[in-house]
C-alpha cells in the first residue's frame, strides 16, 4: 500500500493473527507508515521498524472442564431422571406441571451459571439472563477501550510524522 495514513493500516498480519505495519522515516524526513514492507531505505531515510499489534488470546468456553466432573454430572442426571419419574407417578397432574416448570427454570439458571463459570466470568452456581446481558455490556466496554487505546497510539504516531 505504501500509504502514510495510519488509518490505512492492514487489520490482518501475515499470519492473520494481528495488525502488522512498518514504520520508517522517509527521505523527506516524514514518518512513513505502511502495511507493506518498503524497499531499501534511501540515503536520508531510516530502515523500517516492524510493529505488530497482537489481539488478546481467545478464551475457550470449554477451558477448565474436568472429564471426571462430566461423568459425575451424567451419573447424577441419570439418577435424577429415575427419581423424577418415580415422583411424577405419585403426584397429581397440577403438581406434575408445577414441578416440571420449577425444574426447567432451575435447570436453565444452572446452565447459565455453568456458561459463566466456563468462560471464567464468575463462580456462581446460577445466573440470570440479565447477568449475561451485563457481561456482554462489560465486554463491549472493554473492546471499545482497547480500540480507543489503539486509536490514540496511531494518533501519536501521526503527530510524530508531522514534526
Amino acid at each position: 500500500m505504501g500509504d502514510s495514513n495510519p488509518s490505512a493500516v492492514s487489520t490482518h498480519g501475515p499470519g492473520g493473527s494481528g495488525q502488522t505495519f512498518y514504520r520508517s522515516i522517509g527521505p523527506d524526513g516524514r514518518l512513513v507508515i505502511s502495511d507493506t514492507p518498503p524497499g531499501a531505505p534511501s540515503p536520508r531515510g531510516t530502515a523500517p521498524e516492524v510493529v505488530v499489534l497482537e489481539p488478546p488470546p481467545p478464551r475457550s468456553i470449554m477451558s477448565g472442564v474436568d472429564v471426571r466432573s462430566l461423568y459425575l454430572g451424567v451419573g447424577v442426571g441419570i439418577f435424577a431422571g429415575f427419581l423424577l419419574s418415580w415422583v411424577l407417578r405419585i403426584l397429581p397432574r397440577v403438581g406434575k406441571i408445577v414441578l416440571l416448570a420449577a425444574l426447567i427454570c432451575a435447570g436453565g439458571l444452572a446452565y447459565l451459571g455453568w456458561m459463566r463459570r466456563s468462560a471464567g466470568l464468575s463462580q456462581d452456581l446460577v445466573a440470570t439472563p440479565q447477568t449475561l446481558v451485563d457481561d456482554a455490556k462489560t465486554a463491549v466496554e472493554k473492546m471499545n477501550l482497547r480500540l480507543r487505546q489503539q486509536d490514540e497510539e496511531l494518533k501519536k504516531i501521526e503527530a510524530e510524522s508531522k514534526k
